[in-house]
């Protein structure tokens, strides 16, 4: 995991880059601060002769120079769609940005940076960094990419629970977290069971991965999943259910 650091400011650089170190030490986290620089041009120059698509980039917006960090970060993402971009900065609003140019930036660091938040942070880059060098691998039919506000998630299936619709968004209830995203149930249902034959829909607004379910109650027409969690069965998905969980 090489992590890139890029802020005009030299205390704050040498300050994120102890920081960050610190925080892969105490962890055992396989990576390390690959660069620290004021100059986005390095950054550039770093990415053209870097054979790894998983760089992690942690960027200030305002520099007092040619290029801004948003500039950075486009001319980054041009080149490379899986590389992980992390925005420290004191300025909020830059956010529009993100959704403008279509960034996809994994989170906003809101300056100064405190250390529980930065330790978070290179948590979750670390945990989904394992999971898309995986992905690059060849075991992309495992997972599967969301997109909310500005964050990119990548969701293991079997974590997956269940895909709740309520109104025009879905909610993917999983082992260890819920994402919220805008979109339709028919699409997910398609793209789910092409991907995996445990899930099934259930209701016109559920489906269910089938492993994480703990009992079905077929009278009532509900199902009690793995993590206490229920949902409702329709009543012509009864027959189906009974049949696929019998040969499970």
């Amino acid at each position: 995991m090489n992590i890139i650091i890029c802020d005009d400011q030299k205390e704050t650089l040498k300050s994120l880059s102890n920081a960050v170190t610190k925080i892969i030490e105490k962890n055992n986290f396989n990576g390390s601060v690959a660069l620290e620089t004021t100059d986005p041009m390095e950054v550039l120059k770093y990415d053209k002769i870097s054979s790894d698509n998983l760089n992690i980039y942690l960027l200030d917006i305002n520099y007092k120079m040619k290029y801004t960090g948003i500039d950075l970060a486009r001319k980054l993402r041009e080149k490379n769609p899986f590389c992980y971009i992390v925005f420290i900065t004191g300025h909020i609003e830059y956010t529009f940005y993100n959704f403008k140019y279509n960034l996809k930036s994994f989170e906003y660091l809101i300056k100064p940076v405190e250390f529980k938040d930065l330790e978070k942070c290179i948590h979750n880059l670390y945990k989904d960094y394992k999971k898309s060098q995986s992905i690059l691998n060849g075991d992309n039919n495992n997972y599967l990419h969301l997109t909310t506000g500005h964050k990119q998630h990548t969701v293991n299936l079997a974590e997956i629970v269940i895909v709740e619709s309520m109104a025009h968004k879905l909610i993917f209830k999983c082992k260890d977290k819920q994402v919220t995203i805008y979109g339709s149930l028919a699409e997910y249902e398609k793209k789910l069971t092409s991907m995996s034959k445990n899930f099934l829909r259930v209701h016109k607004s559920y489906i269910v991965n089938l492993k994480n379910v703990k009992k079905i109650n077929y009278l009532d027409q509900v199902m009690v999943m793995n993590d206490g969690d229920q949902c409702y069965i329709s009543r012509r998905k009864k027959a189906i259910l009974k049949k696929i969980m019998g040969n499970m």
